[in-house]
């Protein structure tokens, strides 16, 4: 970020890191590295909007940081709208569609994870 302050892809790792940090309870749940973890994620959010992978990496962190369940959904949809194929896309969808109470969609997106999962996973090894 020293580099390019706007190069999103870092802004969503530090933001992803941040969560699992704090997941760990490496980190206090509130202070300076929670915020900075959320500024990230909405840093990275606002400059790619056409990147799945930051899409998802700071859409998700928004879950743990900040509890913006709302604000993740639609990170993942775009970031599954641009990646029709993205297994951990719609994994971490269906965990957000979870805490939503919304149960029957999140078994869905489960299962498409699953199957998408499965088949990277053959190509992979043919």
């Amino acid at each position: 970020l020293e580099l390019d302050p706007a190069f999103a892809p870092a802004m969503a790792r530090i933001a992803g890191s941040r969560g699992m940090q704090m997941h760990l309870h490496w980190i206090p749940a509130s202070g300076t590295e929670v915020e900075e973890g959320i500024h990230m994620a909405r840093q990275a959010l606002a400059v790619a909007r056409d990147d799945p992978e930051v899409l998802r990496l700071a859409g998700y962190a928004l879950v743990g940081l900040a509890g913006e369940n709302a604000t993740a959904l639609t990170a993942l949809d775009r970031a599954i709208e641009l990646n029709p194929n993205y297994a951990l896309g719609y994994a971490q969808r269906g965990v957000v569609l979870a805490y939503l109470n919304r149960p029957d969609e999140a078994i869905i997106a489960a299962s498409t994870a699953k199957y998408f999962a499965a088949r990277a996973q053959a190509k992979a090894g043919a």
